[in-house]
Protein backbone atom coordinates (compact mmCIF):
# COMPACT_ATOMS: atom_id res chain seq x y z
CA UNK A 1 0.00 0.00 0.00
CA UNK A 2 1.46 3.35 -0.98
CA UNK A 3 0.73 6.92 0.06
CA UNK A 4 -1.68 7.49 -2.83
CA UNK A 5 -3.85 4.54 -1.73
CA UNK A 6 -3.94 5.77 1.88
CA UNK A 7 -4.88 9.29 0.80
CA UNK A 8 -7.63 8.07 -1.51
CA UNK A 9 -9.15 5.88 1.23
CA UNK A 10 -9.20 8.73 3.76
CA UNK A 11 -9.99 11.64 1.45
CA UNK A 12 -12.18 14.32 3.05
CA UNK A 13 -13.64 16.83 0.59
CA UNK A 14 -14.58 19.36 3.26
CA UNK A 15 -11.10 19.32 4.80
CA UNK A 16 -9.58 19.75 1.36
CA UNK A 17 -11.81 22.74 0.56
CA UNK A 18 -10.99 24.30 3.93
CA UNK A 19 -7.29 23.87 3.20
CA UNK A 20 -7.63 25.48 -0.23
CA UNK A 21 -9.64 28.36 1.24
CA UNK A 22 -7.11 28.91 4.02
CA UNK A 23 -4.27 28.94 1.50
CA UNK A 24 -6.16 31.36 -0.77
CA UNK A 25 -6.78 33.73 2.16
CA UNK A 26 -3.11 33.65 3.15
CA UNK A 27 -1.71 34.21 -0.33
CA UNK A 28 -4.57 36.12 -1.94
CA UNK A 29 -4.24 33.79 -4.93
CA UNK A 30 -6.63 31.19 -6.34
CA UNK A 31 -5.40 28.81 -9.01
CA UNK A 32 -6.71 29.30 -12.52
CA UNK A 33 -8.25 25.82 -12.57
CA UNK A 34 -10.15 26.44 -9.34
CA UNK A 35 -11.28 29.87 -10.53
CA UNK A 36 -12.64 28.37 -13.78
CA UNK A 37 -14.37 25.58 -11.86
CA UNK A 38 -16.06 28.05 -9.50
CA UNK A 39 -17.15 30.28 -12.37
CA UNK A 40 -18.54 27.30 -14.24
CA UNK A 41 -20.44 26.20 -11.13
CA UNK A 42 -22.06 29.65 -10.94
CA UNK A 43 -22.80 29.72 -14.67
CA UNK A 44 -20.30 32.49 -15.28
CA UNK A 45 -17.93 30.50 -17.43
CA UNK A 46 -16.82 32.03 -20.69
CA UNK A 47 -17.13 28.89 -22.75
CA UNK A 48 -18.74 29.42 -26.14
CA UNK A 49 -22.46 28.95 -25.98
CA UNK A 50 -24.09 26.43 -28.25
CA UNK A 51 -26.41 27.90 -30.82
CA UNK A 52 -29.95 26.64 -30.69
CA UNK A 53 -31.01 25.17 -34.01
CA UNK A 54 -34.56 25.66 -35.07
CA UNK A 55 -36.39 22.55 -36.14
CA UNK A 56 -37.76 22.04 -39.61
CA UNK A 57 -41.32 23.17 -40.19
CA UNK A 58 -44.06 22.11 -42.58
CA UNK A 59 -44.72 25.70 -43.67
CA UNK A 60 -43.78 25.78 -47.35
CA UNK A 61 -44.69 27.84 -50.38
CA UNK A 62 -44.89 25.98 -53.67
CA UNK A 63 -44.56 28.33 -56.63
CA UNK A 64 -45.50 27.10 -60.04
CA UNK A 65 -44.01 28.99 -62.96
CA UNK A 66 -45.48 28.24 -66.37
CA UNK A 67 -42.98 27.66 -69.12
CA UNK A 68 -42.68 30.60 -71.56
CA UNK A 69 -43.52 28.52 -74.61
CA UNK A 70 -46.89 27.29 -73.26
Amino acid sequence: MDVRDIRSKHFNEVAMLESILRQAKETGHVSLELRELLQKQLGMDESPKKRIKRGLTDNVIIDYIEPEGA
